[in-house]
């Protein structure tokens, strides 16, 4: 009854250039995989990450290299205050690749990259659309809820469902324009 979180970035080459625009990008996709692995109420589910990068140097390989490798993951660490934490544990059940070209104006069409990020999904139900380079980050209720509709529909011979996206970007609940009407709710999704 597993759940996978399939999400797909294209990085073009002027963001993998500059370090601030990746560190950001990279930002928004390790923070869904973390809330997609930090249920309370279920063990971890499996996502898959497929990266395109655009003009990308040995710099940057390098750097995503060393973003997401983390040899230590399952290495518990104790804090001042008593509590253990299992470093960066979500990695456990993440596939993480990266196809890199030289050319800084190749693009690569959003499906085929879907198409194979889904084909690597370990379960029947995967979860998709989620637009990390708008910075979309999902809730944290919404793998508990992935779980149970593909609980409930375990048995129904049908392979698409549809969950709400619940997702936003930063400035979701704290609009700029505090005279707006209705300012703050849902002015940055559309």
């Amino acid at each position: 009854d597993d759940v996978t979180l399939a999400m797909t970035m294209q990085i073009t080459s002027t963001q993998s250039l500059d370090v601030y625009a990746l560190d950001d990008l990279l930002d928004v996709a390790e923070s869904n995989m973390v809330i997609w692995a930090s249920s309370l109420h279920f063990q971890q589910q499996p996502c898959v990450l497929l990266l395109h990068v655009a003009g990308a140097t040995e710099e940057v390989k390098t750097k995503l290299a060393k973003r997401f490798q983390n040899d230590n993951f399952s290495e518990i660490s104790h804090k001042d205050d008593g509590s253990s934490s299992r470093g960066r544990h979500y990695l456990e059940s993440c596939l993480i690749s990266a196809i890199f070209s030289k050319s800084t104006n190749e693009h690569v069409s959003r499906k085929a990259l879907m198409n194979m990020a889904m084909e690597a999904a370990p379960t029947r139900w995967v979860i998709t659309g989620l637009e990390l380079e708008r910075g979309m980050i999902l809730s944290k209720e919404i793998s508990v809820l992935a779980k149970r509709a593909a609980k409930v529909h375990r048995d129904i011979t049908g392979n698409v469902f549809w969950i709400p996206q619940f997702a936003t970007d930063d400035d979701f609940l704290f609009s700029t324009n505090k005279d707006e009407e209705n300012s703050g709710l849902f002015s940055s999704v559309s």
